[in-house]
């Protein structure tokens, strides 16, 4: 299982697990300490956790189980080809994205590109 973040949420994240506080996190960021409040809610919610603690236990752990989440709101097609993509090590040709979930040629070759642009920034976490 991976968990998708915003990109924000994610450098939330990696810095709540440097133990950071959220006023800390705020001031760095420059957001509000609510608007980090929330960023963390978020973050317990789509990982299940019912505290920061085992928030930052889940982290240290499993920090490839983590990716910043390239759109706002993402597909199913998109997550099983995301999935894909990460197992295979960033080696997923359209055609098997095609036939493993269904999408269109273009649809899954535009998808596996923005990915590997991301993963060739050094935006996913090793």
């Amino acid at each position: 299982m991976y968990y998708e973040l915003t990109p924000k949420e994610f450098e939330t994240l990696t810095l709540v697990g440097q133990g950071k506080s959220n006023k800390e996190i705020a001031e760095i960021q420059v957001v509000s300490i609510r608007t980090i409040e929330s960023h963390v809610s978020s973050i317990l919610r789509e990982t299940g956790c019912v505290s920061r603690n085992k928030l930052i236990i889940l982290f240290l752990n499993s920090k490839d189980k983590f990716i910043p989440r390239a759109y706002k709101r993402t597909s199913t097609i998109e997550k099983q080809i995301t999935q894909l993509f990460i197992e295979r090590s960033g080696i997923l040709p359209s055609s098997t994205a095609v036939a493993i979930t269904g999408a269109s040629r273009g649809y899954a070759s535009n998808i596996i590109q923005k990915l590997r642009r991301i993963k060739n920034s050094q935006v996913l976490c090793k």
